[in-house]
């Protein structure tokens, strides 16, 4: 995180933190999304993983 902006960082520990609190699944994945991109993951990785959290969230339902 060396060459991360102090805002990026600052903006970072706010998405986790209402990651943490947030109870509907689709603002959940929202912040999950913008954390991935914050920490530098590719679109597609970022993808998967969110795809793979909605998928279990589907099975835990039925």
């Amino acid at each position: 995180y060396k060459d991360a902006s102090l805002a990026d960082l600052n903006e970072l520990m706010l998405c986790i933190e209402k990651s943490l609190k947030e109870t509907q699944l689709e603002d959940r994945l929202e912040l999950d999304r913008r954390i991935g991109q914050l920490l530098g993951y590719s679109t597609q990785d970022i993808e998967f993983y969110i795809q793979h959290i909605s998928n279990r969230h589907l099975k835990t339902k039925i």
